[in-house]
């Protein structure tokens, strides 16, 4: 009896550490090889123990809450690096940047609704970036935060 108790309980947190607040209802699942770790709003990432230093290393997807439970980074990787689109949103939920990433190398870099003070005069900028440098229409605010440019 005791042992099906255990089983139970232990069923039902595995069920519960496989969803997240921001994927309510959705079943996540690690690649074959690789085990679920971490805390569910908190941080999440799949790994893979091996019998050399580093003992594990991450594998699969890869997840990052703000404290109020709103994600924060989103994420893959490939036998330890990075690996696809990794997506980072600000504490209100609003996206910020979406980079992308090959064999553990950053590929691009596009910065969504960012501002940016200029040092040559007191307004700010919002643009996206690629590549790592501004690209596109970039909107320049004054101090009251009026569009001029």
């Amino acid at each position: 009896m005791l042992i099906r108790v255990i089983g139970i309980c232990i069923f039902a947190i595995l069920i519960t550490s496989c969803t997240s607040s921001a994927d309510a209802g959705k079943q996540v699942s690690c690649p074959t090889g690789a085990e679920l770790a971490g805390t569910v709003g908190v941080e999440q990432w799949c790994q893979v123990f091996q019998e050399t230093e580093p003992p594990y290393y991450n594998h699969g997807w890869y997840k990052k809450w703000h404290p109020n439970g709103k994600l924060a980074v989103q994420g893959t990787f490939n036998q330890g690096l990075r690996s696809g689109e990794w997506l980072f949103w600000n504490d209100m939920g609003e996206k910020i940047s979406t980079e992308l990433w090959e064999s553990g190398k950053l590929i691009n870099i596009e910065k969504h609704n960012i501002l940016e003070v200029d040092s040559k005069y007191s307004g700010k900028n919002s643009g996206k970036y690629q590549d790592n440098r501004k690209h596109g229409k970039w909107v320049e605010y004054d101090q009251a935060g009026k569009i001029i440019k």
